[in-house]
């Protein structure tokens, strides 16, 4: 004897609903269900927020729509944030990354990157800035770009410095083995890589004669002695009386 089951699941119109509490609707956290940017696409709810203050996250943060104003109670019961915390944002940038699996960023994904990152190290409340210290101790959690376009942990990047770190970087670039180095994408202000804990050049580069050469004393440079040089330096013009 065979015995036919249906299963039959009630239909929901958010446009009508006011509320879930039965846990059978609780929705995955990665679920993208909710529309936005005109019904043009699904974000999952950890990914919306009520407020945004007019900054471009997408595609890691999105506004809440206009038609969704009223539903505000049943989206956060759904998981939908007031506003981004430095946590939301570190985290929608890992899961982008894992989205990458290791591939380079194009263009408009760099250019993202850059400006999530930038209002990331905007935040000023007493929260963020604990958790991103935290964060930083724990040398894996915030990602950057590098020079190559790829994300790679804070922690494992240098940054040469907003204005190209002059000569003297350009003598230690040119003596470091680019093996042991990955540098951090330019366009990182030095503001954004001292909030993310990145390690300038001066950080993890030395200078240092090789104590197995000899040194040759010069009798001159350009043509100038050093009893000149004495004398120039013992004249009045550098020790007046």
């Amino acid at each position: 004897m065979f015995v036919n089951i249906h299963c039959t699941t009630p239909q929901y119109d958010m446009s009508t609903a006011s509320c879930f509490s039965c846990p059978a609707f609780a929705s995955p956290p990665g679920a993208s269900f909710i529309p936005v940017a005109h019904s043009s696409r699904l974000v999952p709810p950890v990914q919306l927020f009520v407020r945004l203050g007019g900054a471009a996250l997408a595609p890691f943060a999105w506004e809440v729509s206009g038609v969704f104003v009223g539903k505000l109670q049943l989206l956060k019961q759904l998981g939908v944030k007031d506003e981004p915390r430095a946590d939301d944002l570190v985290q929608a940038l890992q899961r982008f990354d894992s989205a990458l699996a290791g591939r380079r960023m194009n263009p408009n994904e760099l250019a993202s990157c850059l400006r999530l990152l930038a209002y990331l190290c905007s935040r000023s409340s007493a929260a963020d800035a604990s958790y991103l210290a935290a964060a930083r101790r724990s040398g894996t959690a915030l990602l950057v770009p590098t020079a190559g376009g790829i994300l790679m942990p804070a922690s494992r990047v240098v940054a040469v410095g907003s204005s190209g770190g002059g000569v003297t970087a350009a003598r230690l670039l040119g003596r470091a083995d680019p093996q042991h180095m990955t540098l951090a994408h330019p366009q990182l202000s030095d503001h954004i890589c001292r909030w993310l804990g990145v390690a300038t050049l001066s950080d993890v580069l030395t200078e240092q004669l090789d104590p197995s050469l000899n040194l040759t004393p010069l009798p001159a440079i350009d043509n100038t002695s050093l009893k000149n040089l004495q004398q120039l330096f013992a004249s009045p013009d550098f020790a007046p009386s």
